[in-house]
């Protein structure tokens, strides 16, 4: 998307909303990723937004490799704090619903998925039999 714009285009975006409830969205929906006047995606956009999430994600990967993966003994710096982590989620989320509406033409609030059943009941029961 930054190296071929031009393989994003408006036409192909407003083809994806054919047919469908939302189709007179199509134009207003691409011009957050391009100037309304544009044919194609801005790669300065894209780029921003890659730019974002190496940052956000370029606190952790110091940890990650450094004590989680090898534990390097020369240590860090600087240790990730968990707003770093819950920030850089928070990010990662924003753009996948971001990303996922230009790629399928549909609107979701969040990557995240409520689980269906109690996931805390697995601490509250007993898993190993007794050993009477």
């Amino acid at each position: 998307m930054i190296a071929a714009p031009q393989a994003s285009s408006r036409d192909y975006y407003v083809k994806l909303y054919k047919s469908s409830v939302m189709e007179g969205l199509a134009d207003e929906d691409f011009n957050k990723f391009a100037s309304p006047d544009s044919e194609y995606i801005d790669s300065a956009l894209v780029a921003d937004d890659l730019a974002s999430l190496r940052e956000a994600s370029g606190r952790l990967e110091g940890f990650a490799d450094k004590h989680t993966t090898h534990s390097d003994i020369r240590g860090l710096i600087k240790l990730s704090t968990f707003n770093d982590v819950d920030s850089c989620i928070d990010l990662l989320n924003r753009l996948y619903v971001k990303y996922h509406s230009f790629f399928h033409a549909k609107k979701i609030d969040t990557s995240f998925i409520e689980p269906k059943h109690d996931w805390k009941n697995i601490f509250s029961v007993p898993w190993l039999p007794s050993s009477e």
